[in-house]
């Protein structure tokens, strides 16, 4: 039997007093996920229904008050006892943010995040990824007392593969580098020598920690003294003990090789910051594996925060240390990132990395980002585009939908609402998609949401297209978000499941503004970072239509969704042996801003040994073993490495004529960082 037509279809009526067309601030991910039953997590849940309104999920917030004050937490918790009681360690260890994250379920909270909305106590929030949660143990281990070979600098990592075990980190006195170590994920068992998260809202327990589980140095150091042997076989079974057996397994040892090229003490620069305490943050895999892009700013902001807390630093709004106190500091690491958002500093998760960046003694490095791997083969694939669309004009966006893929696409174009100082109105634009071998959607204003769904019935749709006139994802600018359904069937999916055509999709973009606009959009990340590993990457197709000096496909704004704040420090690489900048985007700058005076990577470090040896060797996740590691990810943590070091270290040595002076700065296109230094990297001390 053939599958049912599908036709493009308005949504007339919203849940939870949702509107994509008010004036708050609107979650573009949780609009989709409500219309289609939260579909695009249905990868993640092989064989089983998925999880709806009733999932447990991290939420990320900003309140209405700066800083939340007790009257704040107060009006929280009598309006809702459940949200209270979700963001209360947030809001007791970060009082001077407006910031904060939780975890909750999903149904309960989502009608008092539009109710606290409503009553002004928020701005704006985000929902991230379902996961699954256990209960925790009747028994919370006390909270570790204070180290008294406590470092006064702590080299902070938030990534996944926590090699705590590697020879490298071990004393022979059976002492460990790893000061502390924290596993986000709430869903995995917490046996000893785990510190427990105690239940929301339940008395007593860790500080700083919402879920999952911690590790401080007494207990690992114990945990090394029953498992004493090195190499791959004794270290799986150590982590066995721990009850993360799949930390070492392919996917899950990436955050292993930034800590080398981070923390470990042979390195060929020399820098002196290997002395420091190493805090490991492991992130939920999940979150990892959801490419979506939603879920990992909640988890990255709470990691990055732990490590400057775990530090003895002091959050935003704390006293300060007395003037007698040794002056401690942090690096924190972030070697990850996507591409969703808006690309100009005013998502949450930028703007309270930047808060944190704020602080005496910290400094947070993240990784400029990568362009995907086909770009390498095909320059054809890119996930940037601009249209500059004149009143009464239009601009065309055309998008390569990849076949055989489980998992939902997505791309964002962003209306900016203002130009050169004037109010650009967003109900001047209409926006149309043309699917393969379908009829244009009729054309879609600001506010409005239209699904492709099979037509009389009461099915998932196909694909989406929504125009959020305010968005929780940025500040400035409406969004509108192309969601495409899996184009091959979930392991589990119903009989006849209809699919989402692959092929080109056309978005055209009208314009009646009274000013000429510059529409940014870009295409979400998707690694493969579960089976199946082979990419199935969504990106802009060229336009036949546009002269062949003048494409609107780009890599011009492609920094990650973590880099585009304004005191953060951002990492990319160069190819060793020749100097030439690698596959990170150098030239990306803010959405919003020129090629001379837009942001670009702050800092480089070699990601590549040579054209055709990739990648920096680095230790590998087990005691004895070698691998690489290359792009940004790579660069990040050299990086790191360098600005922990302290003020006088030199900057990594660089390939003469290469990349010092201006003929690395013509490359990257920025003339304020040239005036100001001779070195990419050394200006970064001025910030």
């Amino acid at each position: 039997m053939s599958a049912p037509a599908v036709s493009w279809q308005p949504v007339q009526a919203w849940t939870y007093g949702l509107n994509p067309a008010g004036d708050a601030a609107v979650d573009a991910y949780l609009l989709w996920d409500l219309c289609s039953g939260f579909a695009r997590h249905a990868w993640r849940h092989p064989g089983r229904p998925v999880p709806g309104v009733d999932a447990t999920v991290p939420l990320l917030v900003e309140l209405a008050s700066d800083p939340a004050g007790d009257q704040t937490a107060r009006a929280l918790r009598t309006l809702s006892p459940a949200l209270a009681d979700a963001l209360d360690a947030s809001l007791r260890c970060w009082p001077g943010t407006r910031f904060h994250t939780g975890l909750a379920v999903r149904d309960v909270v989502l009608q008092a995040l539009v109710a606290a909305t409503a009553q002004g106590l928020l701005v704006r929030w985000q929902l991230g990824a379902d996961c699954q949660t256990v209960a925790p143990p009747a028994v919370v281990a006390p909270e570790a007392v204070d180290d008294p070979r406590r470092s006064l600098h702590t080299l902070g990592i938030v990534d996944d593969g926590c090699c705590l075990a590697h020879a490298l980190y071990r004393g022979a006195d059976g002492t460990s580098r790893f000061a502390w170590v924290w596993d986000q994920d709430p869903g995995l068992p917490s046996p000893a020598p785990w510190m427990r998260a105690p239940a929301p809202g339940g008395g007593a327990g860790l500080p700083l920690v919402h879920q999952g589980a911690e590790l401080a140095r007494p207990q690992i150091e114990s945990l090394l003294a029953r498992h004493p042997e090195l190499g791959q076989a004794a270290e799986q079974e150590l982590y066995q003990a721990l009850g993360r057996p799949s930390w070492g397994t392919p996917g899950h040892t990436h955050g292993a090789r930034v800590t080398h090229l981070m923390a470990a003490a042979a390195q060929a620069h020399g820098w002196q910051a290997d002395g420091g305490d190493i805090a490991f943050v492991q992130l939920p895999h999940g979150s990892l594996a959801d490419t979506s892009g939603p879920s990992i700013p909640m988890q990255v902001l709470d990691g990055a925060r732990y490590i400057v807390a775990r530090a003895g630093l002091a959050p935003a709004g704390a006293a300060a240390a007395p003037a007698t106190t040794p002056r401690r500091s942090a690096t924190v690491c972030l070697s990850l990132g996507g591409t969703a958002g808006p690309h100009d500093g005013s998502s949450m998760v930028e703007q309270a990395l930047d808060e944190l960046a704020a602080i005496p003694g910290v400094d947070v490095v993240v990784a400029a980002g990568n362009l995907p791997a086909p770009r390498s083969a095909d320059p054809a694939r890119w996930l940037h585009g601009q249209r500059t669309i004149a009143p009464g004009r239009q601009g065309r966006f055309l998008v390569h939908v990849a076949g055989g893929n489980a998992r939902h696409a997505f791309v964002e174009l962003w209306i900016p609402d203002n130009v050169s100082g004037h109010h650009v109105d967003p109900t001047a634009f209409r926006v149309q998609v043309q699917v393969p071998g379908l009829a244009a959607c009729a054309p879609v204003g600001c506010g409005q949401v239209h699904l492709l769904r099979p037509a009389g019935a009461d099915a998932p749709p196909v694909a989406g297209l929504l125009f959020v006139r305010r968005v929780a994802q940025g500040r400035q600018g409406s969004l509108v978000l192309l969601a495409v359904g899996a184009t091959a069937a979930v392991q589990g999916a119903a009989a006849g499941q209809r699919l989402a055509p692959a092929g080109v999709w056309a978005i055209t973009v009208q314009s009646q503004a009274s000013q000429t606009v510059t529409v940014h959009g870009w295409v979400e990340r998707d690694d493969g970072f579960v089976p199946p590993r082979r990419s199935q990457q969504t990106w802009f197709e060229r336009d036949g239509d546009d002269p062949p000096d003048a494409p609107y496909v780009n890599d011009a704004c492609t920094l990650s969704s973590l880099a585009n704040g304004r005191r953060v420090v951002v990492a990319g690489g160069y190819v060793a042996s020749s100097g030439e900048p690698v596959d990170t985007p150098l030239r990306a700058r803010r959405r919003g801003t020129d090629n001379r005076t837009g942001q670009v990577a702050h800092a480089l470090a070699p990601t590549d040994r040579g054209t055709t040896r990739r990648g920096v060797q680095v230790p590998g996740f087990y005691s004895g073993h070698t691998t690489t590691i290359r792009g940004s990810s790579a660069a990040a943590p050299q990086v790191a490495r360098w600005m922990a070091a302290g003020p006088d270290a030199e900057p990594p040595p660089l390939p003469h004529g290469v990349v010092t002076g201006h003929r690395a700065q013509d490359a990257i296109g920025d003339a304020a960082a040239r005036a100001a230094s001779t070195s990419p990297i050394r200006h970064v001390r001025a910030r």
